[in-house]
């Protein structure tokens, strides 16, 4: 014999979910609040930064990576940190990371022109040397030094070289 189920009772049945009541049609609206007399706390007004100095001197870091990247790192991570000081309204702290990369970027900008200034001039002294050397190079007389070469003179078998006081040979045959 079947035993017939209560849906209180019997897991499987499916039972709709109650129904839930539509909110009515005139809900008030809470109470407005007067408008804030300024920005929160810790943000600043574009009048509250001052005139003209309102980022971090990036052109100034991007010359002094490019010219002398070891004083350009700390230029870079000052102007990173007033960047995000001027993000976030701090004025103050802002104005000092921004002074802080200026000087380190200029610190790099003069010591990379200096060493740029001279490596050019190392190059044309090396350049010097080297002509001056090649110059010399090309003088065959003996006061200075064997040659580099082992060039003789032809001389017939009856022929002898002599040296004069100047230097240079004096051909005297045999006879």
């Amino acid at each position: 014999m079947a035993r017939e189920s209560d849906p209180a009772t019997d897991p499987t049945e499916i039972v709709d979910p109650p129904a839930v009541a539509d909110p009515p049609a005139y809900v008030t609206p809470p109470p407005a609040s007067p408008p804030p007399a300024g920005p929160p706390a810790g943000f600043a007004t574009p009048s509250a930064l001052p005139p003209g100095r309102t980022s971090a001197p990036v052109g100034w870091v991007i010359a002094a990576m490019l010219l002398f990247w070891p004083t350009g790192i700390p230029a870079l991570l000052a102007s990173h940190r007033a960047a995000r000081a001027f993000g976030a309204g701090d004025v103050a702290v802002a104005l000092q990371e921004s002074a802080n990369s200026r000087r380190w970027s200029i610190i790099s900008v003069i010591v990379g022109g200096v060493l740029i200034a001279m490596s050019f001039l190392a190059t044309i002294a090396w350049a010097f040397v080297i002509a001056v050397a090649v110059h010399d190079h090309g003088d065959t007389r003996f006061e200075r030094g064997p040659a580099f070469g082992n060039e003789k003179p032809f001389l017939g078998p009856d022929q002898k070289q002599f040296h004069g006081p100047d230097g240079r040979g004096l051909r005297r045959s045999e006879g």
